[in-house]
C-alpha cells in the first residue's frame, strides 16, 4: 500500500493536466488498489465492496480508494 500511495501522490498533479481518458495513472487507480487489498488484504468480497477513482470522466481534486461494508452502503454518496 505505501508503494501504490506514493506513485500516486507523486505522480497526480502533473497528470491531472492530461486527459484522463486512456491514461495510465487514471487505469492504476482504478485498478491497482482493488488487487493490492483482494490479493494482498484478503478483504472479503461478499462482505466488502472495493472501489477508487481518479474521477469519473474528469479528473476529481482528490483521488479515492473506498472499502464499502455493502451492509451500509456501496456508494461514496451514501453511508458513513
Amino acid at each position: 500500500m505505501k508503494e501504490l500511495f506514493n506513485y500516486i501522490l507523486s505522480n497526480y498533479l502533473t497528470e491531472k493536466k492530461n486527459s484522463s481518458r486512456g491514461n495510465e495513472l487514471a487505469k492504476y487507480i482504478r485498478q491497482r488498489p482493488y488487487y493490492i487489498l483482494n490479493q494482498e488484504a484478503y478483504i472479503d468480497k461478499k462482505t466488502y465492496l472495493i472501489d477508487s477513482s481518479p474521477g469519473k470522466g474528469n479528473w476529481a481534486e482528490i483521488p479515492w480508494i473506498a472499502v464499502f461494508d455493502r451492509d451500509i452502503t456501496t456508494t461514496a454518496t451514501y453511508g458513513y
